[in-house]
């Protein structure tokens, strides 16, 4: 992770600004480190897609959470109830162990009713439950809706699915060879996810849910993911970006200001320096 404030430090030595109040926070610094911290998340998409990059590097924001599927086994990742937003997933895993947290009576809106479903497994290990009939609002849970369950924390898994392309997807229920094919045998299964695709027949709804198979209606899945890094919003926050990628943050912040202090700056466009840069840093 890096600190805003070294950012701003190796600015200020750059530009021989040292005890100057010329650049403020608000007008130019923020401003300009946002968006180069908005042109990493650009370039370091790519790669993730393509898996080129090392876990350690990006250890900061790996992220692992538990959800509830829907009665059609679908999830929604909502961003809302989650608190951060999902940049890449890395593995899911089908019905796997958890344990419910001791302090789950604290977690904020929490209902009563939903409290008595899970109160019984607190501190206690178990594969693929508590399942749960209501969402954190006490509502029962339509038979669409997915969970996300702030109360319960990951600790393994027998199972991983694997990624499958619609082709695949759709050939996996038929295909002994592909995951996803419905054995009859637990031992022989393999799971199978199509990542966030939109099933509602109403465009402006966009709730994109990712769909495992052989289907597990209202079962545990573990989700490990890496977060989007978030803007800063002060001088003293931390960007969750590797340390490698300090000197690169603070070029390309650089040129944002260069520009918008007509410094003759034509272009800031990644070059292929920066790149080899960028992709050494996450090896």
């Amino acid at each position: 992770m890096i600190i805003v404030s070294d950012i701003i430090d190796r600015i200020f030595a750059a530009k021989d600004a040292e005890g100057s109040d010329y650049y403020t926070w608000d007008r130019d610094l923020k401003p300009a480190i946002n968006s180069s911290i908005e042109w990493a998340i650009s370039v370091i998409t790519p790669l993730l897609e393509q898996k080129k990059f090392s876990r350690e590097g990006l250890r900061h924001f790996t992220k692992s959470r538990v959800f509830q599927t829907s009665s059609f086994g679908r999830l929604y990742i909502d961003s809302t109830a989650l608190g951060i937003k999902v940049w890449s997933y890395l593995a899911i895993h089908p019905k796997p162990y958890v344990y419910v947290r001791d302090d789950v009576a604290e977690i904020a809106n929490i209902k009563a009713i939903y409290l008595t479903e899970v109160r019984r497994n607190v501190d206690k290990e178990t594969q693929n439950e508590p399942i749960v009939k209501h969402n954190f609002s006490g509502a029962l849970l339509g038979k669409d809706e997915s969970l996300f369950r702030p109360e319960l924390v990951y600790t393994k898994s027998d199972k991983t699915a694997a990624r499958l392309t619609s082709e695949e997807w759709n050939e996996a229920g038929q295909n002994p060879h592909l995951p996803g094919f419905e054995w009859s045998c637990d031992e022989l299964l393999e799971y199978g996810y199509l990542g966030d695709t939109n099933y509602s027949s109403e465009d402006p709804i966009q709730k994109t849910e990712i769909d495992i198979r052989p289907r597990i209606p209202n079962s545990l899945v573990a989700i490990e993911f890496i977060a989007i890094p978030t803007p800063a919003t002060l001088s003293t926050d931390t960007v969750y970006l590797p340390e490698s990628m300090l000197n690169l943050l603070v070029q390309k912040a650089l040129a944002f200001m260069a520009l918008k202090d007509g410094d003759n700056v034509t272009s800031y466009q990644v070059s292929n320096n920066e790149l080899v840069q960028l992709i050494q840093s996450l090896n």
